[in-house]
C-alpha cells in the first residue's frame, strides 16, 4: 500500500466482518504473534469503526458488551499511517460515537503505545501492567463524564 488518497473515519457495516478480522488477523497475529483464536471478539453486540482508504481497511477499533460490561479495542492503524494522527482521530470517533449509544464508561486493555492517548482523552488506569505476548497491556476505564474529544 503506498497511496491514500481518499481516507474516511466511518462506522463499519456488519458486511465488513471479513475484512475487519484479515486486517486485524495481519496486525495483532502477524505483527505481535497474538494467536488467532484471540483476535475474534466473542460478543453478540459489537460496533465497528475503522478507517478505509476507498474500500480498503486501515485501521480498525471495536466496542463490545463482554461480561455485562462495555469494551473498547481492537485498536489498529495500518504500520504507513501510524504516528500521522489518524488513530487518534479513529479513537476519538469511536469512543465518542460508542457514548451516543447509552453506554456510561468502557473497559480498554491498552497497549503500551495507547494507554497516553486514552488517558489524554479522560481515562485512568485501574489495573497493573501486564505482559500480553509482544507487548504489555494496562487495564484502564474511560467514563463518559471524563471523555474529552480529541481535535486533530
Amino acid at each position: 500500500m503506498s497511496e491514500f488518497n481518499n481516507i474516511k473515519v466511518s462506522r463499519l457495516s456488519n458486511r465488513d466482518e471479513d475484512k475487519i478480522y484479515a486486517f486485524l488477523d495481519l496486525i495483532f497475529n502477524r505483527e505481535q504473534n497474538i494467536p488467532i483464536d484471540l483476535i475474534r471478539i466473542k460478543s453478540e453486540k459489537i460496533f465497528w469503526w475503522g478507517i478505509k482508504n476507498d474500500e480498503e481497511i486501515i485501521g480498525v477499533a471495536a466496542t463490545w458488551i463482554e461480561s455485562g460490561e462495555w469494551h473498547w479495542g481492537r485498536f489498529s492503524i495500518h504500520p504507513e499511517l501510524r504516528g500521522q494522527g489518524y488513530g487518534e482521530k479513529l479513537a476519538s470517533f469511536s469512543i465518542k460515537e460508542s457514548f451516543n449509544y447509552n453506554i456510561d464508561h468502557l473497559v480498554i486493555e491498552a497497549r503500551d503505545a495507547v494507554v497516553p492517548l486514552i488517558q489524554k482523552m479522560g481515562g485512568t488506569i485501574i489495573g497493573e501492567t501486564q505482559p500480553f505476548y509482544s507487548e504489555n497491556i494496562t487495564l484502564m476505564k474511560l467514563e463518559k463524564r471524563n471523555f474529552n474529544t480529541l481535535k486533530s
